[in-house]
């Protein structure tokens, strides 16, 4: 199984015995081996492909941890939209029993004041007099029980 190009010779391959045949000037011989060259591109070339295969298997693990952490970010995205929306619900409430509280706590302050205006108006009406008679009442009382006492001393 031999080609010839009308060009010139070409190596062509036997393919059932695996010579080489023919040659061009300024090629190598295939069969004479193979030269350092040679070796040191296929080696190159083995040492590339051991080198993406090493690499890949920690791009593809990052990968993975990448899908995951996407995946986790989505679920807590999932569950804390619901708890904002539940908090923005409490807060609006809280600030509307906060205005009731106010409104209690501003009638409780007038209720204060107003009782302290009728604790004083009490006092200086009715407090002074007051004081007057229970004053008069403890002259009486000393004054006739030193009457009917016995004297003592004599």
């Amino acid at each position: 199984m031999r080609q010839r190009s009308t060009g010139g010779v070409v190596r062509v391959r036997d393919a059932f015995v695996g010579r080489v045949s023919g040659g061009v000037v300024g090629t190598p011989d295939w069969r004479g081996g193979m030269s350092v060259g040679d070796v040191a591109g296929l080696i190159a070339a083995v040492a590339f492909v051991g080198l993406v295969g090493f690499l890949a298997v920690p791009l593809v693990k990052l990968g993975r941890t990448f899908d995951g952490a996407t995946a986790s970010l989505k679920e807590l995205t999932d569950h804390t939209v619901p708890v904002l929306d539940e908090t923005a619900t409490l807060v609006a409430s809280s600030n509307t029993q906060l205005e009731n509280i106010d409104t209690v706590t501003t009638a409780a302050a007038q209720v204060s004041e107003n009782v302290s205006a009728l604790t004083s108006l009490f006092a200086a009406t009715v407090g002074a007099p007051m004081i007057k008679v229970a004053a008069f009442s403890y002259g009486v009382r000393r004054a006739l029980s030193g009457l009917t006492a016995p004297r003592r001393g004599k």
